[in-house]
Parts: structure tokens; sequence; C-alpha cells
């Protein structure tokens, strides 16, 4: 595709609902050379408090689907940017992230790589106080991959994290958000 036609196919994912998210996104990773700067910037865009609801939650969607866009093309930063919120009264960019990363990717091995990710900063992410924002929407982001991932090949390893962030993290969210995981990956005993 020429640049007009890669410009107006990032526009759809941009833009994209949840059905037409995986596919048009597969498509733009055929394309991420050329799609990268401006995903880029729609990623490092922020959100003002002076614009419409409506605008703010249109740019929210557009900067998560963004972030999962590059997270696919091997940049993990603005994914885990966008999970913690730039305001604590708004958490559009983090909830639009946490959807949209569980139902990225059509592949087994993406999704697993999904999930690797959101395990790992559970399990490394302390310290600071906004870390544990990051690890309730890591804790969705796992049980929402539940779904979508074969149980039985992961289940062990993935309770076993979840348990202990279950049973450990100060942070009340994150507890609930883990004993949520633990459901949706059947481990709710």
């Amino acid at each position: 595709l020429n640049d007009d036609r890669v410009e107006k196919l990032m526009e759809y994912v941009l833009d994209a609902d949840d059905e037409q998210f995986r596919p048009l996104e597969s498509a733009v990773l055929r394309h991420a050379k050329s799609a990268e700067p401006l995903l880029t910037e729609i990623a490092r865009q922020t959100i003002h408090h002076d614009q419409s609801e409506a605008e703010k939650d249109r740019q929210a969607r557009r900067h998560a689907n963004a972030a999962v866009c590059m997270f696919e093309m091997g940049q993990s930063q603005p994914f885990e940017t966008a999970l913690i919120p730039e305001s604590p009264n708004d958490r559009r960019v983090q909830t639009w992230m946490i959807d949209r990363f569980s139902k990225a990717s059509a592949s087994d091995a993406a999704l697993r790589t999904h999930l690797e990710a959101a395990l790992g900063k559970l399990k490394r992410e302390r310290g600071a106080p906004r870390d544990g924002e990051a690890r309730y929407a890591c804790a969705l982001i796992v049980g929402d991959l539940a779904a979508r991932l074969p149980q039985e090949a992961l289940r062990a390893r993935v309770v076993e994290t979840l348990q202990v962030v279950y049973e450990n993290d100060p942070d009340a969210g994150v507890h609930s958000a883990a004993e949520w995981a633990l459901r949706q990956w059947n481990a709710d005993d």
C-alpha cells in the first residue's frame, strides 16, 4: 500500500470497535514500518480536560488501539504507559487498554506474549504508589485472556502467579482484580 492508504487504514484501526479491531490490526501489522510514526504520535497524545466527553472517549480508544498495535510490533513502552491513568479521576485509556489488549491478535502465540507481558508486570511491579494501577490492569488482562487461551497448558503457572498477588498485594483493587482473574482461570477454590 502507498502511504496515503496506510494512513487511511490507520484511521480505521484507531477508531475500530470490538469486532473491527482484530482484523484491522492484522492489516496494519503488515505495514508496520509505515504505520509506526502515526501510532507513536497517537500513543503520545494526552487527553485534555477541556475536551468534550465524547472527544475524550474517542482519543482514549485511539490511544489504546495505537498502544496495542505498537506492542504487537515489539514496542512495549506505550502499553506500559497506558496501564497507568494520567489522572486518578480518568481511567479511560487504562480501561480501553485492558479491553483491547485481551482482544487483539488472532494467534495463540501472540496472545501468550500478551499473557507473559501481563504476568511479568504482576510479578515485578512494586514500590511507587502508582504501580498498583498497572498491577490492577494486568490482573484484569490476565483474567480476560482466560477465555482465549488453552487453560490446561497455562493454568498452573497463571494460577500460581495470581494466587501470590491475591494473597500478598497490599492494594485492595489489585487484590479484587486478582480474585476475579482467578475465577476466570477456574481457580476459585
